[in-house]
């Protein structure tokens, strides 16, 4: 099976697509605080919000599915080095290096632009990869011609004048 590496781009679209979801559970979780404890300051919810986002990967990315819902939208998965499904520990220290990663001023975000590899730092310290998740390919069907009511066709060679 050939994997196909998930682009800089179609990477970049699927973290957007996921930080769109973390600021909404994030914004809710706020209203929520503000709404029955109005006297808690809003900067000892940062540490509720770095907790949710490490799971929220930790958990999709080692889930059935493999793949946060940015990364399902945009036809993505995380496996590992021979593109088997990753463990929950594996999907943790990957959460943590990326968090990590990112704070160093996005140099290891960079890392996935380059080909042939396109692997972010954290992907390449934690052994994993993201790759295009291909939907199953259909099976080929035979043309007949005669389904067209076609009288004639090209077998490859000449054209034939079907009989029936």
């Amino acid at each position: 099976m050939t994997l196909i590496r998930g682009g800089f781009f179609r990477r970049g679209a699927a973290l957007a697509i996921d930080l769109v979801v973390l600021f909404a559970a994030n914004v809710s979780l706020t209203l929520l605080v503000a709404l029955i404890a109005p006297d808690i300051p809003i900067g000892r919810v940062a540490p509720v919000w770095l907790s949710i986002a490490w799971a929220y990967f930790a958990l999709m990315e080692s889930s059935p599915a493999q793949a946060s819902v940015g990364k399902v939208a945009m036809g993505l998965k995380v496996v590992d080095r021979d593109g088997a499904p990753i463990s929950f520990r594996r999907a943790s220290y990957r959460q943590t290096l990326k968090l990590l990663s990112t704070g160093l001023f996005l140099v290891g975000l960079l890392l996935a632009a380059i080909p042939p590899a396109k692997r972010a730092l954290h992907d390449l310290l934690a052994g994993t990869m993201v790759v295009r998740s291909l939907p199953p390919q259909p099976k080929a069907r035979h043309w007949d011609p005669m389904v067209l009511g076609l009288h004639e066709y090209w077998d490859g060679q000449r054209w034939v004048r079907s009989e029936r």
